[in-house]
């Protein structure tokens, strides 16, 4: 998370996430700190906002918290093609994305059904 806001700007998670109490505490938490923050303090920050959520708060905000998500690192052409045509095909499979948030990423998501 930490990797992608300091990619996409500190509107990231708002961008992302569908909005949620738990998202908001996340945005409250990153707006305390002031910029430019190295990584390791944004990370601490929102390390601890989530380490004070529960386990139900912290399913909205990502999937990969519960094991039910994951991201492969992008690449292009016909390698990047199969990747995706490879996370479809994952039994189980409910979404797969290119972009996240406006950034290329790959990302697989469980059926939540």
């Amino acid at each position: 998370m930490t990797e992608n806001i300091l990619a996409g700007g500190r509107e990231w998670i708002a961008r992302t996430y569908v909005p949620s109490p738990p998202i908001a505490k996340l945005e409250a938490a990153l707006g305390a700190v002031k910029p430019p923050q190295p990584a390791e303090i944004i990370e601490k920050v929102l390390l601890a906002c989530m380490q004070g959520m529960s386990p139900k708060e912290l399913t909205h905000v990502s999937k990969h918290l519960g094991g039910l998500a994951f991201d492969v690192k992008p690449v292009g052409g016909s390698r990047g093609e199969e990747i995706i045509a490879a996370m479809k095909a994952l039994p189980g499979t409910g979404l797969v994305l290119t972009k996240e948030g406006g950034l290329t990423r790959f990302h697989w998501q469980a059926s939540l059904s």
